[in-house]
């Protein structure tokens, strides 16, 4: 199992989903200063230090896939 990382510029987000979450091939960013996607990382708790190192406001799981 891998977790990745989507860094969300405009909403201030970053959130871990599991690597096969439905919601998270949707969530390509438009436009590169609006973040990307970071991974995939071996670990839940690497997935989130890595969240929380982007410096957004808030640092989520995903409630679709809940990691």
């Amino acid at each position: 199992m891998a977790y990745v990382v989507n860094d969300d510029i405009p909403t201030n987000k970053a959130l871990v989903h599991l690597e096969e979450c439905p919601s998270y091939p949707n969530l390509e960013p438009k436009n590169p200063k609006d973040g990307g996607r970071l991974g995939p990382y071996t670990n839940r708790e690497e997935a989130f230090d890595i969240a929380r190192a982007t410096g957004r406001r808030y640092v989520r799981r995903c409630e679709n896939c809940k990691p």
